[in-house]
């Protein structure tokens, strides 16, 4: 399969992703700012999930420029990687609504895990595909912080679990900020 194809698939399933998230968001009862301020907590979990998104799409986009093509094992890992991604809206939704709920900021937790387990896997097969390409094998692709951002996960789900929940939804975010501010200054590095 040409890259270029799982590349369109994957902008295209993104784009519905994002268009449902937003969708989720609850409405104000009142457009004032005490009615907006009621409802941060669907804010605040629509842009953790939204910076999850783009920052998977942006680290893919970056991933395939440099690689050649893609194997089937590569097409399997980031489609496991979109399903996970799919699932966002409704985890977010839940999430948000339910702040204090243990369950809801579980889920919310193990589907930002389960995409990054995808994630590292689709490099990881596309490449052990390219092992020609002296581009991807000279890459910095898989680094020693790669796995870092699962350790802030882990800290908010040993906090969620022993006093306070949130740290769930608030650990996601520190996870995903460490991701975006590590490799900001490499170039076509993963999440």
């Amino acid at each position: 399969m040409k890259k270029q194809r799982l590349e369109t698939f994957g902008d295209a399933i993104i784009a519905i992703i994002l268009t449902i998230l937003v969708l989720k968001l609850a409405q104000p009862t009142s457009l004032t700012l005490d009615g907006f301020w009621a409802i941060k907590e669907g804010f605040l979990a629509y842009f953790i999930s939204f910076l999850i998104i783009f920052n998977v799409w942006y680290n893919s986009h970056n991933f395939f420029h440099v690689i050649d093509d893609v194997d089937e094992l590569t097409v399997w890992m980031q489609g496991f990687t979109l399903f996970a991604m799919s699932l966002l809206p409704y985890f977010t939704s839940m999430a948000s609504k339910n702040l204090y709920s243990l369950p809801a900021e579980t889920m919310y937790g193990l589907t930002l895990v389960g995409i990054h387990i995808f994630y590292v896997l689709t490099v990881k097969s596309g490449i052990n595909h390219n092992t020609d390409n002296e581009q991807v094998m000279q890459g910095d692709y898989l680094n020693k912080h790669v796995n870092t951002p699962m350790i802030f996960i882990f800290i908010g789900f040993v906090v969620g679990y022993l006093a306070f929940p949130p740290a769930i939804l608030i650990s996601c975010l520190v996870a995903v900020l460490f991701w975006i501010i590590t490799f900001r200054h490499f170039k076509d590095v993963i999440i």
